[in-house]
């Protein structure tokens, strides 16, 4: 083996070329040629690349140095072996090499195993292990040639492997495959050639193959869990890095372990475990690079008077730093400390007069001293530069200028400043381009306070409720610090659930029934064994009497006409003529049940919800078996927003139609009519499609009731078909807005239906749908004030407010006392937020003593917008006490919170409005926006 002659013709050493992973090189337990050094086996360089200490007879200084490095005593025993430099000048040296490199002392480690090999240049483990240092110190020429004539005498696996890894950080990666293959063949189950592979496959690129090598390792040491970590890295798996450094870090707690803990971090936005990451390097290194990153961590982490001092002494040392001033503006920023920030830019800029700095400088004139013009004049007189661009483009913002703005950005490179995104962000939300605006927030550094309120508000404009929370709670589990800047303001974007209207069709099970319940003929003898039912199970045969004698006289038979008279009209949508009979009917018949029942129906079509319900509920005072009377009102309370008094309706429907089953043999169909649409009304379509379908009927009321069980319990819009053929009053208009409701092709023309309650109800889904009107002259309905106020809310919800004030004046002109004048103008002017008028309709509501749930909810986004905070929290309280099922109460207290910056409040209060009310967002009219930079 001629090392000797490789070593006269190494003229230069290559520089070291750092890679990504640790090689294991040359961890080789071996004895010379001639078997007179025998190496000792130890748990020390076992897991390490280079080979054991080696022994020499009768010499004492090596033998107990020996003793004491076994002890793990390399300082003791590099003494003793100092002291067999007398005997075994090669092999002392040797053993010092190997204590040296266990001790850390790379450089010390390469000189005595240089001095081994030139006191016996047949040492053959001396050139192994002088070969592992020179590969590690990058002198990877003179590696290759001891290597190649170890290679000459014996092309082990292992040595294999290791001329593969010089070639390998040479980038001779064809030269190094051969090698592998090579090692692989001649020695597959060795854990060095198998580690030493993967470490080759992970360094190609070759992860998963690499990860699954090591992982199934018997037992690993620093080398293999350091680049588990690095591999685990770079496949953005982060938990499974740390957890493998962490591993590292118990063999050997080094330098490059700390700095890729500090990166997973990083990668993981747990700053304040970056910190404690670069906390340890920096006091393993004080490299200034390590402390900006330290002092950037702990501001991230809300360790701001620590961060701060960081940068106070990197300033100190290095005063011409750029971005060392602008690390510590941004921590005096969020500490609060203004003017302190102000000074600090100033200072730098006026120390460097960079562009960088300059613009920093002109950004804080501008937020927080308002100094527009001085800037102005600060930026145009700049050469042009990205930075001087960045600064022209904020000031437009600042101006109110986008176009200019947008132009300006267009001339800067991305990576001048993290600003840069900051402003295409809030150009977009200018222009509620929002999910534009999100993709590009994304892009703003996480710690600056725009990176919080512009997430926030693209997502509550785009109703992502989910990501919105996400986002919350990753703000409150890194415990952000959020500034109040920048300034959040609110809009009115006007929901159609917020609007009062008459005419109103989502596909809600009283939405249907509005639709399908009818008037209520009399026939004499009909009525007589009916009412008598009801009667008698109410024991008034006192009244039983009464009747008796009426239906004698002559005004309860044409009483009996005119009802019937009221209930053809109202068959053929003539509304106000039917209530004309209808009242004339009732006056004669003495409070009727049926015609109360029947004036409060016609009410209910001319969209006079309120009055209807009165009248439904005299019939139920005057014979509380008339179901059909608990139906019509229980449709008023979900209108009015007592969704559980609806609830309560129908259940006694259901109890009382139990008590008549009971009592007779034959029921009227009415009754099983009414029961089964109770039975719906509280969800119980099983027991509906369970009942009808055992009796199989031939009476169309009942199969049509099936149809609309089985549509609502989930069977498919196909179901609707079957009320084609109107077995129940207006079924094919019901088929339509339904078929409308699932987008499916409606079988009647707009422009040929003369109901106006359905009329109504279909444009409303129609607005709903496309923010289009069709099929409505406004000519037909001059006087009519319900409709007006219809048209006005149409108009509103379409964006048009000039179309809208026309209504609303009409409405004026028709009935200047109509409460809902006042009601929709609030609403109206609170859009427009015109707050003088606003607070003028506000007044004459109130004098005119108005109550209900639209006015309440409205007086809470009048005083939200118009911002009074007691005033306001009075009026939620109030809100949430008469409506504890209407989220609307708790949706503006979440407003105040956001107000006020309460974020844990606001991200509860999100989670139980979901739980309750699901994406509450959909139908909440606020839309946030950045008021300024």
């Amino acid at each position: 083996m001629n090392i000797s002659a490789a070593r006269a013709v190494l003229k230069l050493y290559s520089p070291y070329l750092a890679g990504f992973f640790l090689f294991l090189v040359l961890a080789v337990i071996s004895c010379s040629e001639e078997e007179r050094i025998k190496l000792i086996e130890d748990n020390f360089t076992d897991s390490q690349p280079i080979s054991g200490v080696a022994v020499a007879e009768q010499d004492q200084g090596i033998e107990e140095g020996n003793n004491l490095f076994l002890q793990g005593n390399f300082e003791q025993a590099i003494a003793k072996y100092e002291e067999g430099l007398k005997i075994n000048r090669s092999v002392a040296f040797y053993n010092m090499g190997v204590s040296y490199y266990l001790l850390g002392d790379i450089d010390k480690s390469e000189e005595y195993f240089r001095k081994s090999i030139e006191e016996d240049p047949k040492f053959t483990e001396g050139y192994i292990n002088l070969a592992v240092v020179l590969l590690q110190t990058g002198k990877l020429d003179e590696a290759e040639l001891y290597m190649a004539e170890l290679l000459k005498d014996r092309a082990s696996g292992k040595l294999l492997v290791n001329m593969a890894n010089i070639y390998l950080r040479k980038g001779e990666t064809a030269r190094a495959t051969v090698l592998y293959e090579e090692a692989l063949k001649k020695d597959g189950k060795s854990r060095f050639v198998m580690s030493n592979y993967a470490y080759f496959l992970l360094s190609i690129g070759e992860f998963e193959s690499g990860i699954k090598i090591i992982e199934g390792l018997e037992y690993k040491n620093y080398t293999d869990y350091f680049n588990l970590g690095t591999a685990y890295f770079r496949t953005d798996d982060y938990r499974t890095s740390v957890a493998n450094l962490h591993l590292a870090e118990k063999f050997n707690p080094t330098e490059e372990v700390y700095e890729l803990l500090a990166r997973n971090f990083y990668m993981l936005k747990s700053y304040a475990e970056e910190a404690a990451a670069l906390k340890k390097l920096t006091d393993m290194n004080k490299d200034r690079d390590y402390r900006h990153r330290y002092a950037t961590a702990l501001f991230k982490s809300g360790s701001l008077n620590t961060a701060h001092e960081v940068m106070t002494g990197l300033l100190a040392e290095y005063p011409q730093e750029t971005a060392y001033y602008i690390t510590d503006y941004n921590i005096l920023l969020a500490l609060g400390e203004y003017r302190q920030a102000g000074e600090l830019i100033l200072a730098g800029f006026r120390a460097i007069n960079d562009d960088a700095l300059m613009y920093m400088y002109a950004k804080h004139s501008l937020v927080y001293e308002n100094k527009g013009e001085e800037v102005r004049r600060l930026v145009f007189s700049r050469a042009p530069s990205p930075y001087v661009s960045l600064a022209s483009a904020m000031y437009h913002i600042y101006s109110g200028s986008m176009l200019p703005a947008q132009k300006l950005l267009d001339q800067v490179p991305p990576e001048t400043d993290n600003d840069y995104y900051v402003y295409r962000a809030y150009i977009m939300m200018k222009y509620r381009n929002y999910n534009d605006a999100i993709r590009v927030g994304d892009l703003i550094d996480d710690f600056k306070p725009e990176y919080f309120w512009y997430k926030t508000v693209n997502l509550w404009n785009t109703k992502k409720l989910t990501e919105l929370k996400v986002h919350l709670n990753d703000a409150l589990t890194r415990d952000l610090r959020i500034s109040r800047h920048p300034q959040i303001a609110l809009h009115l974007d006007p929901v159609l659930d917020d609007m009062n209207f008459s005419y109103r069709f989502n596909g809600d099970f009283e939405d249907i029934l509005s639709t399908v319940l009818y008037p209520l003929l009399i026939e004499p003898d009909e009525m007589l064994s009916f009412v008598a039912l009801g009667y008698k199970l109410l024991q008034q045969d006192d009244k039983l009497l009464a009747l008796e004698e009426l239906q004698k006289s002559v005004r309860f038979s044409e009483g009996i006409a005119q009802n019937n008279k009221g209930v053809t009209l109202f068959l053929a949508y003539a509304y106000q003529d039917a209530l004309r009979e209808f009242t004339q009917a009732n006056t004669l018949l003495g409070n009727n049940p049926y015609t109360l029942y029947n004036i409060g129906l016609v009410n209910l079509a001319m969209g006079r919800p309120e009055q209807a319900e009165k009248f439904f509920d005299n019939s139920i005072l005057q014979n509380r078996y008339n179901f059909p009377a608990y139906l019509a009102k229980a449709v008023c309370m979900k209108m009015r927003g007592d969704a559980n008094g609806a609830y309560q309706e129908y259940n006694l429907v259901r109890d009382r139609a139990e008590d008549v089953r009971d009592d007779r043999e034959k029921v009227p169909n009415i009754i099983y009519y009414t029961k089964y649409l109770a039975d719906m009304g509280v969800g119980d379509y099983r027991r509906v499609i369970e009942d009808i379908g055992k009796r199989k009927p031939e009476d169309g009321f009942l199969r049509a009731l099936l149809t609309l069980s089985e549509y609502l319990s989930g069977q498919g819009a196909d179901r609707l078909e079957d009320l084609r053929s109107d077995r129940i009053f207006r079924g094919t208009s019901l088929r339509d807005l339904l078929a409308l409701l699932e987008n499916k092709e409606p079988v009647q023309n707009p422009d040929t239906i003369t109901d106006r309650f359905y009329k109504f109800m279909r444009a409303y889904l129609q607005v709903k749908k496309s923010k289009q009107l069709t099929g409505i002259d406004d000519d037909d309905y001059i006087n009519d004030n319900v409709i007006l106020k219809e048209l006005f809310y149409y108009q509103v919800y379409m964006g048009d407010s000039r179309r809208a004030l026309y209504y609303l004046q009409r409405l004026n002109n028709v009935d200047f006392r109509y409460p809902e004048l006042y009601k929709a103008s609030l609403y109206y002017f609170i859009w427009l937020e015109d707050f003088v008028n606003a607070e003028a309709s506000f007044s004459a509501l109130e004098n005119l003593g108005y109550q209900d749930r639209y006015f309440d909810y409205y007086k809470m986004l009048y005083f939200l917008l118009n911002y009074h905070d007691q005033r306001l929290m009075n009026h939620i309280n109030n809100y949430m006490t008469k409506y504890p099922d209407d989220f609307r109460g708790a949706a503006i207290r979440l407003m105040v919170a956001l107000k006020s910056d309460n974020i844990r409040m606001v991200y509860n209060e999100m989670g139980e409005l979901e739980a309750k009310s699901g994406n509450f967002l959909l139908k909440l009219p606020l839309e946030l926006e950045i008021d300024g930079l």
